[in-house]
């Protein structure tokens, strides 16, 4: 008997997550691929909070996940169950924050902008912008983030 043929690769494990979204929580790009080459993965199965894979890379800062579920046709206009968009999920990381260096976080922004994120779109509570968190710290300290912003078309 094979216990395990009736499984699919979607199905959510007891802490409600896929194979996919497990591993790109382990930032494990090697299974992440291995995922990814599998017939029938949902790229877009949405973890607790409507967290898609793509969402989950973007709060993490996995910019090296993020550019395969892309490359896979991951939808980048996502947003969470409260609005919020891969940029600004950039932003509230507590990581964000606590370690990465400005030029971090400059990087990871400029992934997301050139992927074609939108810096207008505002976020599903405030109505907060991207630039609205850079002018008050939340990707770091400096006027960087405020600029590139600007440079990539806020308002």
């Amino acid at each position: 008997m094979n216990a395990g043929a009736q499984v699919s690769i979607n199905e959510p494990d007891c802490d409600g997550y896929t194979a996919l979204q497990r591993f790109i929580l382990l930032n494990d790009i090697v299974s992440v691929k291995f995922i990814l080459g599998q017939p029938n993965v949902d790229i877009e199965k949405p973890a607790m909070e409507m967290r898609t894979p793509l969402f989950l890379c973007a709060e993490r800062s996995y910019v090296h996940i993020a550019r395969e579920l892309l490359r896979c046709g991951a939808y980048l206009h996502t947003c969470d169950a409260d609005g919020t968009t891969v940029l600004i999920a950039c932003a509230i990381d507590p990581a964000v924050a606590d370690s990465p260096t400005t030029g971090d976080t400059i990087r990871n922004l400029i992934f997301w902008l050139q992927a074609g994120a939108d810096v207008e779109v505002p976020d599903g509570q405030c109505q907060w912008r991207p630039l609205h968190f850079a002018a008050c710290g939340r990707y770091g300290t400096g006027s960087a983030v405020v600029e590139l912003f600007l440079r990539y078309g806020a308002n």
